[in-house]
């Protein structure tokens, strides 16, 4: 499909800008916004595993964190599920698990960062052993890129038809102290379909598997995927269908870096590069959700775009992980806003709302400590930028991430309205 320079002009003058560093050419694609779901990390993995139950050749899982939980049990319980189907169908799924963090010793101690996980080892890390998978062919394997390059993004592809972005881990437990931990965290998932799942599907290889650069064939199927009716009556206000058109997309991807650890090291996410220009040429509004706030090219972003008389909206948690934040970034969410709030203090004219996240805790799921995950950016009620970056120092220099940005006003809308509709931020003073 030709894309169109002219098709989306504010998501061609954001990319120009950046082009010396990300070819508007190799990220610009199409594709279209089927389903949001809202929810907590534990929603968010019974939507992705909805539809893994239902490939017929091929699932691809890329996620962050892996740890004991609640969604692992899910997942765990699924893949059961799917070989069941295969076994009863006569064919065979290839599943390709991969992951970025599990353990200090799985990062630390493999000289490259990479590991395979042979099937004696799966048990461990809370999968199916090989005699309940007979007719799935299934590859589970780990990458990071010392000291810092954790591979960040999150997505499930499906038969390379849908891919799923949430931006929950299979849950984020760090020690493991309670199954919940960093699973009950504010979330949501975004179904796409179109020609970005296809970038998507390079993304994977390129980084993640051993194959390197090249991608494995596997036929597509033509059966539709849909969300089950057992989802959909378990969570009907959770979920929401925007069936959008066919709409030009940038596709934001990037590597793990060990350059990016040292102080000072310049940007080099293409999210990042994206989200300080989507900023910077703010006409009237900008809302930012995000679990941390602690990159200074963002922030030196949204103080110019202050500068200029746009109205900033930030929701934020006020205690989210703070050791990470300050060992990948030498600062805090809280030092950062009070840095901002002081500036602003001496320029009365700005106009920031800064609102510190609060759940409801009359939703249909659970939030524990006030804590929300999401990465949502909508720029003058029409550019919307979601994915697996953090506005922190570690998505814009060492991390691995995946980000999309598309312009639609009734799209921004509609997913704003459904991240406001199911927290209780912004109903009670800072």
């Amino acid at each position: 499909m030709e894309h169109q320079l002219l098709a989306t002009p504010l998501l061609n003058n954001v990319l120009a800008p950046i082009a010396p560093k990300v070819d508007p050419q190799s990220v610009r694609c199409y594709g279209r916004t089927v389903e949001l779901v809202i929810g907590n990390g534990l929603v968010t993995t019974e939507y992705a595993t909805d539809f893994i139950v239902q490939a017929q050749q091929e699932v691809l899982l890329s996620t962050c964190f892996w740890a004991p939980s609640s969604s692992l049990v899910q997942l765990h319980n699924v893949l059961i599920t799917l070989n069941a189907r295969a076994k009863q169908d006569g064919r065979r799924v290839s599943v390709r698990i991969l992951f970025s963090s599990y353990s200090l010793a799985q990062k630390f101690l493999s000289f490259k960062g990479v590991r395979i996980w042979r099937s004696k080892t799966w048990k461990r890390l809370g999968l199916p052993s090989t005699d309940t998978l007979e007719c799935l062919d299934m590859t589970v394997l780990s990458r990071f890129k010392k000291p810092f390059g954790v591979m960040h993004a999150k997505f499930v592809i499906i038969d390379r038809q849908i891919v799923i972005l949430p931006s929950s881990n299979i849950s984020c437990t760090i020690l493991r102290i309670h199954l919940t931990e960093g699973e009950n965290w504010y979330e949501l998932a975004v179904r796409l379909e179109g020609e970005i799942v296809h970038y998507f599907v390079q993304y994977f290889f390129r980084y993640y598997h051993p194959t390197g650069a090249s991608v494995p064939q596997s036929a597509t199927s033509s059966q539709p995927i849909y969300p089950s009716s057992i989802f959909r009556e378990k969570y009907p206000d959770l979920l929401y269908s925007f069936e959008s058109p066919q709409l030009p997309l940038a596709f934001l991807p990037s590597a793990p870096s060990r350059v990016g650890t040292f102080p000072f090291s310049p940007v080099h996410s293409p999210t990042t590069l994206f989200q300080v220009q989507a900023i910077i040429q703010a006409r009237r509004t900008i809302f930012i959700q995000t679990p941390n706030l602690t990159s200074r090219a963002i922030l030196k972003a949204i103080k110019r775009a202050l500068r200029n008389g746009i109205h900033v909206t930030l929701y934020l948690p006020r205690y989210m992980m703070v050791l990470e934040s300050l060992v990948t970034g030498w600062t805090t969410t809280q030092c950062s806003v009070r840095w901002l709030l002081s500036w602003t203090r001496r320029h009365p004219e700005t106009h920031l709302m800064l609102e510190w996240f609060q759940c409801d805790p009359y939703q249909a799921f659970p939030v524990d400590g006030e804590k929300t995950h999401i990465k949502f950016m909508v720029v003058d009620e029409e550019l919307v930028i979601v994915g697996s970056s953090n506005l922190d120092r570690a998505s814009a220099c060492t991390s691995g991430e995946v980000d999309v940005a598309f312009v639609d006003a009734d799209l921004a809308w509609g997913i704003l309205s459904a991240i406001k509709a199911h927290q209780r931020t912004g109903k009670s003073d800072i």
